[in-house]
Formats: C-alpha cells, sequence, structure tokens
C-alpha cells in the first residue's frame, strides 16, 4: 500500500543520502564525483560520501532497524492521527467559508424571488407598445432609469436570460437613457419569443465541474452530484421561508414590489379600477396602527382634481366603517418607497 509517509520518506532519504552506497565511486573511478551545479551554471567535482546510516557501527545499524520495525505501527497511526486532524481542520474552514459564501448567495436570491415574480405580474414590460407607455409616463429622468434597469434585471437576475445582461457603463461613462432603453426594446424585449420562463429564478452555488465521462460512472460520483441537488433545494426552501418570515415581520412589501413603474391615468378609464390605500387609526388599546383598506374606484369625480369615488370591499371594514368615500389619488402618494397615510396603488389579489 502507498502511504504518503512513507512517500515522503523515500523522498527524505535520497535528499540526505541517508542510505547512499557510494555507488557513484564506481562511476567515477575514485573518490571524486562530478556534480552539475544549475543555480551557477557549472560543473562542480565533490567528493563521494557514505549515507549516515552506512557510516554507523553494524550492530547500531540492527538496533535501529529492529527499533523501527517494533514501533512501525505506532508512527502509523500517529501520522494517521495527525493527518486526520489536519483534514478536520480545512474542511472546518471550507464550511465556514461555504457558509458565508451561502448567506451571500441567498440575499441575491431573495432579491432574485423578487425579480422573477415581478415578470409575472404588472411591474414587467412584456411588449414595445407597453415599454413605450410606461417609459413616456414617467416624468424624471431618474425614474426612466431606474425603471428601465429594472426590466434588464428582471430577465438577467429573474429569469437567468444572459443575452439580457448589459453594464451600466465603460471606461468610467455611463451608458445614455436612450441607449438602454434601445437596447431593451430592441433586443431583450423580444427574448420572450425564443427563451423560455424558468418556474424559478436561477441559483448560483457553487458546482462540481463537468468534465468529460469515460467508462460508467463511479458510484461516489452519482452520490456527489445528489448531494449537490440535495444542498441546492435545501438552499432555496431556506431563502422561501426567509422570505416569508420577513414579510410577516413587516420586513418588505411583495406587493409594491409589483406594481407599474406610472401610476394610472385619472380619467373614466379609472372606473372599476381595483385600488388598495393606506390609512391610519387607532386599535381598542388605543395604539395607533396602519392598514392597508382595498375596493375599486366607482366614480372618477374630478380629473384636474385627481378626487374619486371609491367603493370598498366589506372583509376589510370596520363595524363603523364607510362602505363609500371620496378620495384625493395624489401622484407624489402612488406606490411610494416609504408608505404614509394617503398611499395608494393597484390592489393585486393573489
Amino acid at each position: 500500500m502507498i502511504r504518503l509517509d512513507y512517500s515522503g520518506a523515500m523522498g527524505q532519504c535520497q535528499v540526505n543520502n541517508d542510505f547512499g552506497r557510494g555507488h557513484e565511486a564506481y562511476a567515477s573511478q575514485g573518490r571524486v564525483k562530478q556534480v552539475t551545479n544549475k543555480r551557477k551554471g557549472t560543473v562542480e567535482k565533490k567528493e563521494v560520501e557514505l549515507g549516515s546510516f552506512h557510516m554507523l557501527h553494524p550492530k547500531l545499524q540492527d538496533s535501529l532497524l529492529q527499533t523501527s520495525r517494533k514501533n512501525a505501527k505506532k508512527h502509523r497511526a500517529r501520522f494517521d492521527a495527525a493527518l486526520k486532524r489536519q483534514e478536520d481542520l480545512k474542511r472546518e474552514k471550507m464550511e465556514l467559508l461555504l457558509a458565508k459564501k451561502l448567506e451571500d448567495k441567498g440575499s441575491n436570491f431573495l432579491k432574485n424571488l423578487y425579480l422573477w415574480d415581478q415578470w409575472h405580474h404588472e411591474k414587467c414590460w412584456h411588449t414595445k407598445e407597453e415599454a413605450n407607455d410606461q417609459f413616456k409616463a414617467l416624468t424624471s429622468k431618474t425614474a426612466k432609469l431606474k425603471a428601465v434597469k429594472d426590466q434588464l434585471l428582471i430577465r438577467y437576475l429573474g429569469l437567468g436570460w444572459v443575452e439580457a445582461s448589459h453594464h451600466w457603463s465603460r471606461n468610467g461613462t455611463d451608458f445614455s437613457l436612450a441607449y438602454l432603453f434601445k437596447f431593451l426594446v430592441d433586443v431583450v424585449i423580444p427574448l420572450k419569443d425564443e427563451k423560455v420562463v424558468p418556474d424559478e429564478p436561477p441559483v448560483d452555488l457553487p458546482a462540481p465541474p463537468e468534465m468529460p465521462t469515460l467508462g460508467t460512472t463511479s458510484c461516489d460520483a452519482d452520490g456527489f452530484d445528489e448531494n449537490y441537488n440535495e444542498r441546492v433545494e435545501t438552499f432555496k426552501q431556506k431563502w422561501r421561508s426567509e422570505r416569508d418570515s420577513m414579510l410577516e415581520r413587516g420586513e418588505g412589501d411583495k406587493w409594491s414590489k409589483m406594481q407599474k413603474d406610472a401610476p394610472p391615468k385619472i380619467d373614466s378609464s379609472l372606473k372599476n379600477y381595483e385600488i388598495e390605500m393606506l390609512f391610519s387609526g387607532t386599535d381598542d388599546a388605543g395604539e395607533p396602527f396602519f392598514n392597508w383598506y382595498n375596493g375599486k374606484v366607482k366614480k372618477v369625480l374630478n380629473e384636474k382634481g385627481r378626487r374619486v369615488l371609491i367603493e370598498w370591499n366589506e372583509d376589510c371594514l370596520g363595524t363603523e366603517d364607510a362602505r363609500e368615500s371620496k378620495q384625493r389619488l395624489a401622484i407624489t402618494k402612488w406606490n411610494p418607497e416609504n408608505s404614509s397615510e394617503g398611499a395608494w396603488r393597484h390592489y393585486i389579489k393573489e
């Protein structure tokens, strides 16, 4: 059996000339041999020496051999234990690094989950016409640039379509808004006609390398692939549960991320529009709270003043709440990043 300690001992003996018999003397016909100095590039003469083992008294040689045979089993066990400690420490270090990497990958997977959901909701611009309408409805360059980048990320990170990837800048110069929007409309949006929408966002985890297979795959290799697949499934379940827990704790708002970038027009087309608004109040203990109420627009009262009549759904009303109320849909209150009383958005049913 070839062991690491055996192989290392053979190399060490050769370097130290422990068992050298001075056979070079026969080739050089004397006690001097020629040695090439590779560093200096010269040939030097060196006296032939016997190895340290052969310099010992024959009785000491016999004693050394007997002692080595007697303690061989003990030394093998000691070496194996030291090697195992080294492997355990290495494995522990690798597991810590992997855990840190998985934590970072998990945060990215959470973001990609929202991006994948956005494809299936009105946040995503699925046609060129819709893209042009939403782009024109946005009033600021900052909002337009953010919206275009979001659309690219939905395809690239949410769906894993690498063709939708594009740098935001090159050589320190940002790509213009017009250039990125043209890339979105001409290249990225048509991808839906040739690409397959995955059932979930891609998972970017360290994977075993793809190598050519010669002959039959071993059981160990099959087991390695199975362990990787199990790790991927465990990873996805963990971070899906983490997202659900975050939403239950009020950390983040899923439906806010699914809204269109621009608010709807306040005109006759808004009739029967499913809407939800944020209101404040106090509970039975006198503590303040905020809650979303949902209903539908029954009538547009004043287009210029952005006032509408809303009929609220009964399942969200209290015993003393009015079934209908007049509300002003301020444009600055459309799906704000930090919601406050009066915020409004489309009511998306699960």
